[in-house]
């Protein structure tokens, strides 16, 4: 019975963990961080990919999952995802304002409309160059 227990709880820590680090990445990142995507879609796509995931993994330590260690270990995956999804999120700003710095330099800066994304007006050029 022991031995039933570990092992559920080495399976259970091996598919966790990753779910833990793959949700904050989808949290965190551009198109699927956004308000307009709902959570379960969000939820149900970071379980799908954790699940193609997890059994190339390399095997987790043995740890309990109901321990000061198993926190730590939980809240390192939710920060290195969460970095991973802002990572996305400077990548595509870096368009936007290289979009917004052609736009005033060739004096288009003044035609601008309000960003769907964001929210704030940007110029058009720069929504332009995001989507190229």
């Amino acid at each position: 019975m022991e031995l039933l227990l570990d092992t559920l709880m080495q399976t259970l820590a091996s598919y966790l963990w990753p779910l833990f680090r793959v949700a904050s990445m989808l949290m965190v990142m551009v198109v699927f961080g956004a308000a307009t995507t709902p959570m379960r879609v969000r939820l149900l796509l970071a379980m799908a990919i954790t699940f193609a995931i997890a059994p190339v993994l390399p095997p987790v330590e043995n740890a309990d999952l109901f321990s000061l260690g198993a926190m730590f270990i939980t809240a390192q995956q939710i920060i290195i995802g969460s970095a991973m999804g802002f990572v996305t999120q400077m990548l595509i700003q870096t368009f936007v304002l290289t979009g917004q710095i052609i736009g005033m330099q060739t004096s288009l800066g003044f035609a601008s409309m309000v960003d769907p994304g964001s929210g704030q007006q940007t110029p058009v050029i720069g929504n332009f160059f995001l989507l190229l």
